[in-house]
């Protein structure tokens, strides 16, 4: 509902501004000069973002020669040490054969047919061990258990 006083619902109407007749004045664009960009400023900004980047692609190419460097001599060290690795697991299976050998031939000492010299494979050529089989066949599950926790290397 609109009353005389020009208002609706307790709120005041407004009216459009419009242009005046004929349109507004002419601005005159030199009377306030551009001050964020001053003649010259497109050559200095190409050269400071090309400066810029060519400072980041030095760091990053000064980076990645560090990292391979350091990854180089990370992989030195692995291969020096798997040597070293590889012969003490190799001494700790020969010891334990040994003594799976020793339990053979006091269990199979009386039967007849069995040579403690002869190969259990018939064949003279050395094979990696399985740990489970090999290695370990007549140590308790308990043992294995407390020296080899994750499940993926012992399987009962």
């Amino acid at each position: 509902m609109t009353d005389s006083g020009g208002t609706f619902g307790g709120f005041k109407r407004y009216r459009q501004d419009m242009p005046p007749k004929g349109g507004y004045a002419e601005f005159n664009w030199w009377k306030y000069p551009n001050r964020t960009f001053k003649p010259g400023w497109g050559w200095k900004a190409f050269a400071a973002v090309f400066v810029y980047h060519a400072w980041g692609f030095l760091r990053t190419k000064h980076w990645n020669n560090r990292k391979a460097l350091m990854e180089q001599e990370e992989a030195d060290i692995e291969n020096a040490l798997a040597v070293l690795l590889q012969a003490e697991r190799n001494i700790h299976i020969l010891k334990q054969m040994k003594k799976n050998k020793k339990i053979e031939n006091e269990f199979l000492a009386g039967k007849p047919g069995y040579d403690p010299e002869e190969s259990q494979y018939h064949n003279t050529r050395w094979h990696n061990p399985q740990y489970n089989v090999d290695v370990y066949p007549y140590d308790s599950k308990k043992f294995l258990r407390e020296h080899y926790p994750d499940p993926h290397i012992v399987t009962f």
